[in-house]
C-alpha cells in the first residue's frame, strides 16, 4: 500500500495527551492522513459506533477508559464481517505489554516516542 493509499484511510486517534495528539496528528498529515482525535476509550468507542474507521491508533494509557479495555469492547461490538484495524501505541513496551495488546485484540503496536516511517509501515502492514 503506497502513501497515496494511506491517505484514504478513515482513522481515529485516540491519545490523552494535547502534545502527543499534536505530534501524532502532524505526523498523520505527512502522510496526507487526516485524522479525527478523541481523548479517552469511552470517546473512541462511541465514535467507533458513529464512523466507519478503518484505522485506530490507540493510546494504551488513557483516564476513563483505557485503550486495552476500549479495544476489548470495540472487538465485542463487532460482526462477523467487520474489523476495525486497531494499532496500540505505547511507552511502555516489552513482552507484558505485547501480550495485554494481542490478548486486548489489538493488530499490532508502536513504541513511543513514534516516527513518521514507523508509522507508515505499521499502518501499511496492517491495512493491506
Amino acid at each position: 500500500m503506497s502513501t497515496d493509499d494511506i491517505a484514504n484511510l478513515k482513522v481515529l486517534l485516540v491519545e490523552d495527551y494535547a502534545i502527543n495528539q499534536k505530534v501524532a496528528l502532524r505526523m498523520l498529515e505527512k502522510l496526507g492522513i487526516e485524522a479525527d482525535c478523541v481523548e479517552n476509550g469511552v470517546e473512541a468507542i462511541e465514535a467507533h459506533e458513529k464512523n466507519d474507521y478503518d484505522l485506530i491508533l490507540m493510546d494504551c494509557e488513557m483516564p476513563v477508559l483505557n485503550g486495552f479495555d476500549a479495544t476489548g469492547q470495540i472487538r465485542d461490538s463487532e460482526n462477523a464481517d467487520q474489523h476495525v484495524s486497531i494499532i496500540a501505541m505505547t511507552a511502555h513496551f516489552g513482552d507484558e505489554e505485547e501480550r495485554r495488546c494481542k490478548e486486548a485484540g489489538m493488530d499490532d503496536f508502536i513504541a513511543k516516542p513514534i516516527r513518521v516511517d514507523g508509522l507508515r509501515k505499521k499502518i501499511t502492514k496492517v491495512t493491506s
